[in-house]
């Protein structure tokens, strides 16, 4: 997984990270005003459908800590859906 700034026109959006995998967005991570309690991790899998947000609250940790905090949330996510993967896959059912 890498952890790229966020830069949508060539300068960084302070405290703005995007989360990819094999150069494919699976998630990101907002601020919405600056000085806000909160931040965002918006995750994008397209089983998800860009629907899944969760807010950390930020008021007594620093923004680092939040950071790791959405690392984590976001590679428990993808163990959660590679490990269902794999499990739909060794189970075969078929129509008859």
């Amino acid at each position: 997984m890498e952890i790229r700034k966020f830069k949508p026109y060539g300068q960084w959006v302070w405290g703005e990270y995007d989360f990819y995998v094999n150069n494919e967005i699976v998630a990101k991570f907002r601020t919405q005003l600056i000085g806000s309690d909160y931040v965002y991790v918006y995750f994008l899998p397209q089983i998800y459908r860009d629907e899944y947000c969760i807010r950390i609250d930020k008021r007594y940790i620093t923004h680092d800590e939040a950071l790791d905090k959405a690392i984590k949330i976001v590679q428990k996510k993808l163990y959660a859906l590679a490990s269902n993967t794999l499990s739909d896959i060794k189970q075969v059912e078929m129509e008859k």
